[in-house]
């Protein structure tokens, strides 16, 4: 598990103590739990040694999540890019990318690649420096994650569930989530440390040493998960906390003072904890993927819906000025949902860019909007110095320069496509 996600590292660290709680006889012969998991963790960073000439464990990267769920702009709930990282043109890991980014900045006077030992050190003194010097402020956050970890909302991370939700019939009848079962959970750990006690707080300390994470890093739904199984053990043995109610008063009373706390916290709204500001990210994910699946009616729809929010968003623009330029490139109607070349003035911001593949298709656009000396002369650079673009500009171009009396088809397609007029009495 630790090698799979470090957050469980506590859990494990924690584990031989709470199993020595419920053993019984010689109760040190628990710690022998961490000869195994010592052994699997050095054959990790042997392999990894071997590959890659540095003796690691886990991912090296941790430095910097540490500090970035932590640093006064942090949210306590996911990470947030500080960084524009959309046009890198490449799949490295963002959260790695902005940390090497930033710490160059921080270190002009060193040259890359940076030393990880080096990175990871200057990470966690950030840290380190920040709580000290703030502890207020610190303990304010966590304090907060520690609300959103106990709070039903389910934090963004990657996705947020409750964007799906509503989206999806299969997901959106579903009456389970993690407020239910927190509140059932206590009851049924009250129930357990009734009839077992040691082994209540066997459990209490896996559920809190777990939760730590949460609070030191972030409260997002992901993180939480591995939590959902130990909740839900415990809910199952609610029924037998309530099934005694009506015969002690006292329990009753406690059994009340539980439901509204625990119910007030977790089904609560206070501070923001369910905001819905990450759901744009999630219109920009439906619109990337739907690209890429060729879907392009889809994917400007989705991205037309960032833009309405957020009109500047670089990878939203891509992803309509791609869409609606396939949509008119193969004479597909359903462009006209989406308006006119004209119209998209309104959507499509043709600054500077340094995609040429983006530029080319800007040109077309620039054209529609009667600026065509910007445009030819755009696809004219980007036949001179991007080879792998050359198709479709040299197209243009071709069409432009030559007019064919017979043209081929693809020259054809781009003869229509030049040729179509906005103005539909014409």
């Amino acid at each position: 598990a630790i090698l799979a996600r470090p957050h469980f590292l506590p859990a494990v660290l924690v584990f031989p103590f709470a199993v020595a709680i419920i053993a019984s006889g010689q109760r040190w012969k628990a710690l022998t739990i961490y000869v195994p998991v010592l052994l699997l963790l050095l054959t990790q960073g042997v392999m990894n040694s071997r590959v890659s000439g540095e003796f690691r464990i886990l991912p090296w990267q941790g430095a910097y999540n540490l500090w970035a769920a932590n640093k006064p702009e942090a949210n306590g709930l996911y990470f947030r890019q500080s960084v524009d990282l959309a046009l890198r043109g490449n799949d490295e890991n963002p959260t790695r990318a902005e940390s090497i980014y930033l710490y160059g900045q921080a270190h002009p006077e060193e040259s890359p690649p940076y030393s990880i030992d080096r990175m990871n050190a200057h990470w966690r003194g950030q840290f380190v420096d920040y709580v000290v010097n703030n502890p207020l402020q610190a303990g304010h956050l966590w304090l907060y994650k520690a609300y959103a970890t106990l709070n039903s909302f389910e934090q963004y991370n990657n996705l947020s569930f409750p964007f799906h939700k509503d989206r999806l019939p299969l997901l959106r009848f579903n009456p389970l989530n993690w407020g239910i079962l927190l509140v059932l959970g206590i009851f049924g750990l009250l129930q357990l440390a009734r009839t077992r006690p040691q082994f209540s707080v066997f459990i209490l300390l896996v559920i809190l040493a777990y939760a730590s994470t949460l609070i030191l890093f972030y409260a997002s739904s992901r993180f939480r998960l591995p939590l959902v199984p130990l909740m839900a053990i415990l809910a199952a043995g609610s029924p037998g906390w309530f099934k005694a109610l009506h015969l002690e008063r006292g329990r009753l009373i406690a059994t009340i003072g539980l439901i509204a706390v625990a119910g007030g916290i977790t089904f609560s709204s206070f501070a923001g904890i369910r905001n819905t500001d990450t759901f744009i990210q999630d219109r920009l994910l439906l619109a990337n993927a739907n690209a890429d699946l060729n879907r392009d009616e889809a994917a400007a729809r989705w991205a037309r819906e960032v833009l309405w929010e957020s009109p500047g968003r670089t990878e939203a623009q891509r992803t309509y000025v791609i869409s609606y330029f396939n949509l008119r490139l193969a004479g597909d109607e359903a462009f006209q949902q989406f308006g006119s070349w004209q119209d998209q003035q309104d959507w499509v911001r043709p600054g500077s860019t340094q995609d040429s593949a983006l530029a080319t298709i800007l040109a077309y656009y620039k054209w529609h909007w009667g600026d065509r000396e910007s445009a030819v002369k755009i696809w004219q650079q980007v036949q001179s110095a991007s080879p792998e673009n050359v198709p479709l500009a040299d197209l243009a171009l071709s069409v432009i320069d030559s007019r064919p009396r017979t043209p081929s088809p693809e020259q054809a397609i781009i003869m229509r496509l030049l040729q179509e007029e906005d103005d539909a009495g014409k």
